[in-house]
């Protein structure tokens, strides 16, 4: 199983859950949602349909794609506002 987090600092980062005798979580990958400035991250989501994509939010208007898959991340930026919610939407057929 996976699991993806992220905080205040600014990281958001992917982990491999293991349920075994003990619980073990491991970091596999990480990036930073604004690398010049100390932004928090706001919000969080994985999409359904492709479980690639992490779509990331922070407090000065940045939202980050990344592709885990690839382990690269594509940003935009909505002006110095917040963005307090990010979903990825599924395509409906």
């Amino acid at each position: 199983q996976n699991l993806v987090s992220a905080s205040e600092d600014g990281i958001v980062r992917a982990w491999h859950w293991e349920e075994n005798a003990s619980p073990c979580l491991t970091l596999v990958s990480q990036h930073s949602v604004a690398a010049s400035s100390r932004a928090r991250v706001t919000s969080l989501s994985w999409s359904c349909v492709d479980p690639s994509l992490v779509l990331s939010s922070d407090d000065s208007g940045a939202l980050v794609a990344w592709d885990l898959a690839t382990n690269t991340t594509r940003s935009l930026t909505f002006g110095r506002n917040a963005i307090f919610s990010v979903a990825a939407h599924p395509e409906v057929t």
